[in-house]
């Protein structure tokens, strides 16, 4: 099987850490996907443009304007 190497929060300290550290990424992946999945199946998501999805997410999360 073909393992795919992801770069995540976890930073291996020894050698034989390495293949924890991966397990610990591929399931967090994982979990991120069933999370995805269920919210998609429940109708919990916009469909929208990038321009509404800032609007959007600047309105929600009261973030401050840069027009620079």
């Amino acid at each position: 099987m073909n393992r795919v190497k992801f770069s995540c929060s976890y930073t291996p300290v020894r050698e034989r850490e390495i293949d924890y550290s991966q397990h610990l990424c591929e399931n967090e992946l994982e979990i991120a996907w069933a999370q995805a999945r269920a919210d998609i199946a429940a109708g919990r998501y916009v469909i929208e443009s990038v321009e509404n999805h800032v609007k959007r997410l600047i309105e929600e999360y009261h973030l401050p304007i840069d027009n620079t």
